[in-house]
C-alpha cells in the first residue's frame, strides 16, 4: 500500500474500528520495491488493500514507474470520494489499466447507512464522469468495476445495483463481506 489512511471510517472495514496510522511508502522505496519485482516477473501490480490510494498526491507517478518498468496491469480500488475529473483524466492518462470503484448502495439512504457518508451522489457522477472520459476517448482500458459488498444494510438493492450500472461499468462484482477480527458487526451476513 503506498498509504495507510482513507477517508472513509466504515463500520465494517478495519479502517472503521482501529487507528490505522498516517504513513506513506514513498517513491524511493516504491521503486526499489518495483524494481525487485521485475525481476522475479510480476506483471500485475494492485496499488491498495486496506487504504483510499487517490490520497496520494502523485499517484500517477507511482503507475507510470510500473508501466515503464513493465508491469502490464497496475490497477486500484478506490471509494470514488477523490475521483474528479481532472483527477479521472489523469489516471487514464497515467495508464492505469483498471479502477475498482466500492459503491455498495443504490441510494444515499443506503450509502450513509453502509459507508456513514453523504457522498452517494458525487460518486456515481464521478464514476459516469469517469467512463465518459474514457469512452470519448475512444479506450478500452481502463476497465472500470463497480464493487457491490452485500451485507445486512444493502442486500435489498442488490438487483437495483446491477441495472443501474450494466451497459455502463466493464465489470459489475457482488462481493460478501469478510468479518473485521475481533469486531461484533451487525453488517455481516
Amino acid at each position: 500500500e503506498l498509504n495507510s489512511i482513507c477517508n472513509l471510517k466504515c463500520p465494517f472495514c478495519i479502517q472503521g474500528v482501529r487507528d490505522m496510522g498516517n504513513s506513506y511508502l514513498g517513491y524511493e522505496c516504491y521503486q526499489k520495491v518495483i524494481d525487485e519485482a521485475v525481476t522475479l516477473g510480476v506483471k500485475s501490480l494492485k496499488l491498495n488493500y486496506m487504504n483510499e490510494p487517490l490520497i496520494v498526491k502523485d499517484l500517477e507517478k507511482y503507475v507510470i514507474y510500473a508501466k515503464d518498468k513493465g508491469i502490464l496491469n497496475v490497477y486500484m480500488s478506490t471509494n470514488g470520494i477523490l475521483l474528479s475529473e481532472r483527477r479521472s483524466q489523469s489516471l487514464i492518462d497515467c495508464g492505469i489499466t483498471k479502477l475498482f470503484i466500492s459503491i455498495d448502495a443504490c441510494s444515499a439512504e443506503t450509502y450513509l447507512e453502509q459507508r456513514k457518508s453523504t457522498k452517494y451522489d458525487r460518486i456515481v457522477k464521478n464514476i459516469l464522469k469517469f467512463l465518459e472520459i474514457r469512452n470519448e476517448q475512444g479506450l478500452e482500458y481502463p476497465l472500470v468495476r463497480v464493487n457491490f459488498l452485500r451485507t445486512q444494510v444493502n442486500k435489498h438493492e442488490e438487483k437495483d445495483f446491477i441495472k443501474l450500472w450494466e451497459n455502463k461499468a466493464d465489470m459489475i462484482i457482488i462481493q460478501e463481506m469478510n468479518e473485521v477480527i475481533d469486531t461484533a458487526s451487525d453488517y455481516f451476513i
